[in-house]
Parts: C-alpha cells; structure tokens; sequence
C-alpha cells in the first residue's frame, strides 16, 4: 500500500502551489484524502490519477467533435490513433514505434510526478 501513497509536497509542481495548507485545502475540495503518518502528510494516488483523469475527460469533451475515440485512445495510450483523431503530423516511423507500445498514461504520469 505504501507505493500508492503520494507526499503532499510532491503535488506543488502539479497544482503550482507552495503551501502545504493550500494543497490540502484543494485535496478537500477534490475530495482527495490527506494522510498524516508521523510528521508527513500523503494522499492515495489513485484520487489524484481520478481528478486528472475527470479534467481531462472534461477538455475533451468540451473541445472535440469525437470525444468519445480520444478518451478511448487515451486510455488505451494509442498515440497514432489519438495524433490522427486530433489531426496531428505522424510519420509512418513514428506511427509503428507508438503502435507497439502497451504503456500506460497514468504511468507516464506517475513517472513524471516521482521525478519531481
């Protein structure tokens, strides 16, 4: 269960904050827990990949004709597919190196998040 928790500190690049309280206070707004073990403070990352998620379902839907395919080229991270449907340049090199792969976004997303 410890790989799921996520320290408070480490959503100030993602929310551009630099309080704590602040992070906290948007965590109760978007319904995302806050742990305090010891002296740090964590939350559950699956609440935090949820709201990215809904934000961008939220985009999508708002600025797309096919809503519907991008969501579900997000999700299954077909990045030909999504480059098509959003009338992005790929070249055929580019097309069959994203085809072949099976990662996911919100790994892609995790990574990033642990980096900071």
């Amino acid at each position: 269960m410890k790989e799921k928790l996520l320290e408070i500190n480490s959503l100030i690049d993602l929310l551009g904050w630099k309080d704590d309280r602040t992070i906290e206070d948007w965590c109760t707004e978007n319904k995302v827990p806050v742990i305090k073990i010891g002296k740090k403070k964590y939350t559950v990352i699956d609440f935090v990949e949820r709201f990215v998620a809904l934000e961008i379902e939220k985009y999508v839907v708002a600025n797309y004709d096919n809503p519907d395919k991008i969501m579900n080229a997000l999700k299954e991270d077909n990045k030909s597919v999504l480059a098509e449907l959003l009338d992005a340049p790929v070249t055929e090199k580019v097309k069959n190196k994203y085809i072949e792969r099976n990662s996911k976004v919100t790994e892609d997303f995790l990574k990033e998040l642990k980096a900071a």
